[in-house]
């Protein structure tokens, strides 16, 4: 974690540092000028700032409207220090965007406190920007590209969801496709969505996603080879909200994650039906968000296709049909609609990632490989 102070007072940043680096395992960076301080940016990654007020040449204020207007430093917080006590002042920073205000001389015990809550705010940040910054040197010598931290992560934590089912073999692999595909024959196929490329490689990688929440089902439940009760598929339900509001709750510490607010879809709606008999809300047409729509056809043919402890395979006549015609109502009419004119596309990826689930098969090496 790295902290910049910015104080034109030798004696302020003495004690600021002293009190921080006594409470905190942290890296400080001091500056006595906006100059100073701008130089400190331009040459290291910095977490939070903690800016005075009265400052020559430039007032901290304007400094945080520059701050806050650059496209740069924007997201990283602020935390505002004067002995100027002046409510008007105050309102002012917190609307520009401060993220708090302490007046000097300040107590340290409750310096200590506001820096811990702020800390523990952006530390999944942090971990995250360093770890990048990690392999970004390790591997530059040998790629073009860093690895793609965030979507091996995605598939870990979906591996991880989905190893309670022995039976599921590569299903992730194959969800990712489907979707994939009905993605980019919606956009090809029709205007109405408006589906670019960045759409289609988040629904790519989200998308294994969906079942995440099963971590939170009872075995004797999830396993169980018989068909459940009637309330025992209640809390089979409930895998939905388990895994929406995971994925919700880490959205809202990153703030800006496409891939975490589309994950929080699929795993919220994946179980919705077009004709509002789904769950968990019962929502109906487009009111579902169209990555639950995607997900829901691609989750149910494989569900059908595939050997489950409850179910054997179906053969993919059987799979259509069902989906075509038992299912009537269930699925958004383009996706449907796509589903039945490229049927031999769906049976495609089935037949060329079915087999035993091990992360040594090529399937997953190209998955992995792709990501560089």
């Amino acid at each position: 974690m790295n902290i910049l102070i910015v104080d034109d007072n030798k004696e302020n940043l003495y004690i600021l540092s002293t009190v921080i680096n006594k409470n905190f395992t942290v890296k400080l960076f001091t500056a006595e000028t906006i100059e100073d301080a701008n130089n400190v940016l331009k040459s290291n990654s910095i977490h939070l700032i903690i800016l005075d007020i009265i400052m020559p040449s430039k007032s901290g204020v304007e400094y945080l409207k520059e701050l806050k207007s650059s496209k740069d430093y924007s997201d990283i917080p602020v935390i505002m220090i004067t002995a100027v006590e002046d409510s008007n002042i105050k309102f002012s920073c917190y609307e520009i965007g401060a993220v708090d205000y302490i007046t000097k001389p300040f107590n340290p015990r409750e310096l200590v406190l506001k820096l811990k809550n702020h800390l523990q705010l952006i530390s999944m940040q942090n971990e995250l920007v360093t770890y990048n910054k990690y392999l970004n040197e390790l591997v530059s010598l040998k790629v073009k590209e860093v690895l793609n931290t965030r979507n091996v992560t995605i598939f870990a934590l979906a591996k991880l969801a989905e190893s309670r089912d022995p039976d599921t073999g590569k299903h992730l692999i194959r969800i990712m496709n489907y979707c994939k595909f009905i993605a980019e024959e919606l956009a090809s196929t029709s205007n109405k969505y408006k589906i670019d490329t960045a759409f289609i490689d988040t629904i790519y990688h989200s998308s294994i996603l969906h079942d995440i929440g099963k971590v939170g089902i009872p075995d004797n439940i999830l396993l169980k080879p018989a068909k459940l009760t009637s309330s025992e598929f209640e809390i089979i339900k409930t895998h939905t909200l388990i895994g929406g509001k995971t994925l919700e709750e880490a959205e809202l510490m990153l703030q800006f994650s496409d891939f975490l607010r589309m994950g929080k879809e699929v795993c919220y709606y994946h179980h919705e039906r077009w004709d509002g008999k789904g769950y968990p809300f019962g929502l109906k047409g487009e009111s579902i968000p169209l990555s639950g729509r995607i997900v829901a056809l691609a989750d149910v043919f494989d569900a059908l296709m595939s050997k489950r402890i409850y179910k054997p395979s179906f053969a993919f006549e059987q799979a259509y049909d069902i989906i075509v015609t038992e299912e009537e109502g269930r699925f958004d009419p383009l996706i449907l609609e796509i589903f039945k004119n490229k049927a031999s596309e769906f049976y495609r990826i089935y037949e060329e990632n079915k087999g035993d689930d091990d992360l040594s098969t090529p399937i997953y090496k190209k998955y992995l490989e792709d990501l560089l």
